[in-house]
């Protein structure tokens, strides 16, 4: 379900070259996941964060989208290193 959400958040961008790179750093993060998801303590708030994000590229607001998604980023880089 979590490649599904991100892979249309992807295709949201109606930008070919964009959406490859993010498939690409996507299934890297995906190995990482895979790997310390055991040692994850906030998954379920991680997972959350995808609702307000598709909320504001659906209604349209480019800043405020792009706000969330690289909060959501930088939030699974340092779970991910308070992890390791």
């Amino acid at each position: 379900m979590d490649l599904q959400v991100h892979r249309a958040i992807y295709a949201a961008t109606h930008n070919p070259y964009l959406e490859d790179t993010l498939v690409r750093h996507d299934n890297l993060a995906t190995r990482i996941w895979c790997l310390f998801v055991d040692r994850l303590s906030d998954m379920a708030g991680h997972v959350e964060e995808h609702g307000p994000l598709i909320e504001a590229i659906v209604a349209g607001d480019p800043g405020k989208a792009a706000h969330l998604a690289r909060s959501h980023v930088v939030g699974f880089e340092q779970a991910i290193r308070d992890a390791i």
